[in-house]
């Protein structure tokens, strides 16, 4: 006897089941199968959720710093910077209302830049599409309307 597998979404079992058994092409058995594995508390979750969250904050912050800092030695461009810091000082770092303001205040500029430049680029097109134009020479003081432009 063949066994077949079939892993699907709960709410088509019954629909994929019972075409089966019309065709008569196979004997079903269903079998539930109990979700195994390490279930954490929520606290635990909550914990690692904040933790991934002030990372991810820490990596923006660094990210969008490097890209305006300049290297204090030469070369620097082609040599990473490293941070030493004690045990202590490691233990030590969390994140603080200096942070949250840092961080708030990277997001804002981030955000204002990529306005910014959401913008040169809509006047970069905009320059473009009026290139052609830019050899007429019309005085708009002699421009009148008619029956249907003013």
């Amino acid at each position: 006897m063949l066994q077949v597998t079939v892993i699907g979404h709960a709410a088509h079992a019954d629909e994929v089941v019972g075409r089966l058994q019309d065709a008569q092409a196979v004997e079903i058995e269903r079998i539930e199968i109990e979700r195994g594995g390490v279930t954490r508390p929520p606290a635990e979750e909550e914990r690692r959720y904040a933790l991934d969250e002030q990372i991810a904050r820490a990596q923006f912050v660094r990210d969008f710093l490097a890209r305006y800092h300049t290297a204090d030695v030469a070369f620097g461009a082609f040599i990473s910077e490293k941070i030493h810091i004690g045990e202590a000082e490691f233990a030590q770092l969390s994140t603080d209302e200096e942070f949250t303001a840092l961080y708030s205040e990277c997001e804002t500029i981030a955000a204002r830049l990529a306005e910014i430049e959401r913008e040169r680029t809509h006047l970069r097109v905009l320059v473009h599409e009026l290139a052609p134009w830019s050899d007429l020479r019309l005085q708009i003081a002699q421009w009148t309307g008619t029956d249907h432009v003013t």
